[in-house]
C-alpha cells in the first residue's frame, strides 16, 4: 500500500474514509489515479467498497453482438427510434403525467447534444398509473414501459431515463445506466453504431452516486443532466468545484456572494430561479453559519437556510405570486411567503420533507399545489373564505362542498370523500384544540389532529367500502360506517394507528381487510356471523385486540388462535355479543338458547341462528 496515497485520501475525504478501505482491501489504494477517482466521493466509504473492489479488474467484458440497438430493444419488447428532431424529442409526452414529464422536453437542444433513442413497451399505454400509485419502484412495468436512453455525443456520459421522473429515486440511472441490464449486446452495439465511448461499471453505486469519466460523485440530485453536489456540479461529465470562501450551492443554483448573483448551473426551468433573483436583486447580502447551516440574509431578513447544498428553509418578501415553483424532492421544511397572494398549479409538488407553510396574504391556491406534499399550511385569508386547510392532503369548502386533493393522498379517497358529501346536506367546520372537526348534518364526519385524517365517521349511504379505498393512512385511528354492507378486499391496510373499527351492518368482509392492524383494539361487527374457519384469518396479527363485537362467532373449544395473543376462542354458536378484557373465554356447551353467561368478565348471550334484533 502506498502511504502517500493513503494520506491523500485521508486529507482529502476523511480518516474514516481511508481506514475503511484498508479494512476491506488494501489493495484499493494501488487503483491508478485513486485520488482523483474518489474526489468528489464525499466522506462514507461503505457504499464505495464493492464498487471500488470492482474497479481492480482490468477490463469489463461486454456481450458483443451483429445486431443493432434498435433490433435489440425490439428483442427486448421495445419499439425503439432515433430522436433527431425536437419533435420526436417530444413526442413520447402522452405517456407522462404532468408533473413527472422529463426535462427533456423542455430542452430544446437536448437532440442536438445527445444521441437520443426513445423506446416504448408494446403494451405500455395499458398500464395506468394510478396502479402502481404508492407502490413505485424504479425498475416497475410502469416504470420502464417508456424509457429515454440518452448518450452524449461528445462520449463519456450516459443516461437511461424512465416514466416516473423524481417520483421514485434517481430515475435518471434506470437500469443501472447500463444498457446490458435491459438486454444483453445493447451496450456494444450503442458504441459500435454512433462511434462513441461511454462507461459503466458491472458493480452498481448507490442511487445518491454516477460514475463519469473515470471519477464517482456523490450528488444530491439531477436537473437537465446536470448532476450537484454540496461542493460541485457536473455537466457532461466534468466536475466544477466551487469556492466555499465565498460560493454555496443551493438546490442546484450557485450563490456567489463577492458578485451577489445567483448562477443557474443546472438550467433548472422552474419558477424558483426567478424569485430569488429578484429577491436578492436589493440590498444588503450577508451570510452567517451556524450549526452546520448557512443563513443568507438579505437587508437583516433572513432569507433562506441551506444545509449541504440544500434549502431547509426559505422565507420570500417581495414575491406575490408563485406558479410551478417548488416542484420536486426537495428537502426543504419551512415556507414563509409573506406577500404571496396566489400559489398556483404544481407549486409544492413532491415536496414530501416540507413540514409547514405559512401564508399570511394568500387568497388563491390552486387544487393541484401540495400534491404529495403532506404539511401544514397557515393561510388565515383563505379560512376567513371558508377554505380550510385540514393537512393529510385535504382542504375542505364546506359551502362548496368540495374536497380539495392535496398531499399524498390516494386519489381513492379522495374520490370516496367527494362521493360520500353526497349523502349530507349541511356542512360546518368545527375547530378543536388540536386540529379540525367537520360536522355533516350536526354528525361528526371527518377528525383532523396536528394536520393528520385520524378519524372517519359516515352515518349515511356507503354501502360498500371498494378495493382498498380506505388504506395508507397513517394517522387514522376511527373509522366507522353505519350502512356499509360489503368490504371489499384490502380496506384499512397500511394504516398503523387505527384502534376502532365499527361497521354494526357489515355482512360480508373479505379477509385481507383486518390483517395486520397492530394498534387495532375493538371491532363492531354487530350485523357479522364469524364462522370458525374464519376467525384467525379475519383477525391475523392483530395483537392490541381487546373487543369484537358480533352477531355470532362459531369456533372449535379446542383449538388455540396464536394470532389473538393469549386469546383463545371456545365453541359458541349464535353469538350475539362477545366482550374480552384480558381473559381467556372458557367455553361450556350445556346452556340454553336466551341464557345469559357470565365466565372471567366475558359475556354471551346465546340466540338462534338468524335470529336478528
Amino acid at each position: 500500500m502506498s502511504k502517500s496515497i493513503y494520506d491523500i485520501i485521508k486529507r482529502q475525504n476523511g480518516e474514516a474514509f481511508a481506514k475503511a478501505i484498508r479494512r476491506f482491501d488494501s489493495g484499493i489504494f494501488d487503483i491508478s489515479n485513486l485520488p482523483e477517482i474518489v474526489k468528489f466521493a464525499g466522506r462514507d466509504a461503505l457504499p464505495l467498497l464493492p464498487f471500488l473492489e470492482s474497479l481492480k479488474l482490468n477490463s469489463i467484458t461486454e456481450v458483443k453482438t451483429d445486431k443493432n440497438p434498435f433490433q435489440l430493444l425490439e428483442a427486448a419488447g421495445y419499439d425503439a427510434f432515433y430522436v433527431d428532431s425536437l419533435e420526436k424529442q417530444n413526442s413520447i409526452k402522452p405517456y407522462f403525467v404532468e408533473d413527472e414529464a422529463l426535462c427533456t422536453f423542455w430542452d430544446e437542444n437536448r437532440y442536438q447534444d445527445y444521441h437520443i433513442i426513445h423506446a416504448i413497451k408494446k403494451g405500455a399505454k395499458n398500464l395506468n398509473r394510478t396502479d402502481f400509485l404508492g407502490h413505485e419502484e424504479r425498475e416497475d412495468a410502469y416504470g420502464t414501459s417508456v424509457i429515454s436512453i440518452q448518450i452524449l455525443k461528445e462520449g463519456g456520459f450516459i443516461s437511461i431515463k424512465n416514466r416516473y421522473n423524481h417520483a421514485v429515486e434517481n430515475p435518471d440511472n434506470t437500469f443501472g445506466s447500463n444498457p446490458d441490464n435491459i438486454i444483453k449486446g445493447l451496450s456494444y452495439a450503442l458504441k459500435k453504431y454512433f462511434d462513441v465511448d461511454f462507461r459503466f461499471n458491472d458493480s452498481v453505486l448507490n442511487d445518491d452516486y454516477t460514475f463519469q469519466n473515470g471519477q464517482v460523485f456523490k450528488f444530491i440530485d439531477e436537473i437537465n443532466n446536470v448532476y450537484y453536489g454540496a461542493d460541485f456540479y457536473l455537466k457532461n461529465g466534468v466536475a466544477t468545484p466551487i469556492n466555499k470562501d465565498y460560493q454555496l450551492m443551493v438546490n442546484g443554483f450557485l450563490l456567489d456572494f463577492k458578485d451577489k448573483k445567483l448562477l443557474n448551473v443546472t438550467n433548472d426551468y422552474s419558477s424558483l430561479f426567478p424569485i430569488l433573483c429578484d429577491e436578492l436583486k436589493e440590498g444588503v447580502l450577508s451570510v452567517q453559519k451556524k450549526e452546520g447551516k448557512t443563513f443568507v440574509f438579505v437587508d437583516d431578513k433572513e432569507l433562506m437556510a441551506v444545509q449541504d447544498g440544500v434549502m431547509k428553509k426559505l422565507s420570500l418578501y417581495k414575491t406575490k405570486k408563485l406558479d410551478d415553483f417548488l416542484i420536486g424532492d426537495f428537502d426543504l421544511e419551512e415556507f414563509y411567503g409573506f406577500s404571496v397572494k396566489e400559489v398556483n398549479r404544481n407549486s409544492f409538488v413532491n415536496c414530501g420533507s416540507l413540514k409547514k407553510v405559512v401564508l399570511p396574504s394568500c387568497e388563491k391556491i390552486s387544487e393541484t399545489a401540495f400534491k404529495r406534499s403532506n404539511c401544514s399550511v397557515c393561510a388565515p385569508k383563505m379560512e376567513e373564505n371558508g377554505f380550510y386547510f385540514l393537512g393529510n392532503g385535504i382542504a375542505f369548502v364546506p359551502d362548496l362542498k368540495l374536497f380539495y386533493l392535496r398531499g399524498n393522498l390516494d386519489t381513492r379517497i379522495y374520490t370516496f370523500l367527494n362521493k360520500q358529501m353526497a349523502n349530507y346536506k349541511h356542512f360546518k367546520v368545527q375547530k378543536e384544540d388540536l386540529g379540525h372537526l367537520i360536522l355533516a348534518d350536526e354528525k361528526p364526519f371527518l377528525r383532523f389532529k396536528n394536520n393528520k385524517l385520524t378519524g372517519i365517521y359516515l352515518t349515511k349511504g356507503c354501502p360498500e367500502l371498494e378495493y382498498g379505498v380506505i388504506s395508507q393512512l397513517d394517522e387514522l385511528e376511527e373509522f366507522s360506517s353505519i350502512e356499509t354492507k360489503v368490504v371489499g378486499h384490502h380496506n384499512f391496510s397500511e394504516c398503523p394507528k387505527l384502534k376502532k373499527i365499527s361497521l354494526p351492518q357489515v355482512e360480508f368482509i373479505m379477509f385481507s381487510s383486518f390483517q395486520f392492524l397492530e394498534a387495532l383494539e375493538e371491532v363492531d361487527l354487530s350485523n357479522y356471523w364469524i364462522h370458525e374457519k374464519d376467525a384467525q384469518m379475519l383477525f391475523f396479527r392483530c395483537p392490541s385486540l381487546k373487543r369484537i363485537l358480533a352477531a355470532s362467532l362459531e369456533v372449535n373449544d379446542k383449538v388455540e388462535y396464536p394470532y389473538l395473543k393469549g386469546v383463545s376462542l371456545g365453541r359458541f354458536n349464535n353469538l350475539e355479543k362477545i366482550e374480552v378484557k384480558n381473559g381467556t373465554i372458557v367455553p361450556k356447551s350445556s346452556h340454553k338458547v336466551g341464557q345469559k353467561m357470565v365466565y372471567d368478565n366475558l359475556i354471551f348471550i346465546k340466540k338462534e341462528r338468524g335470529a336478528r334484533e
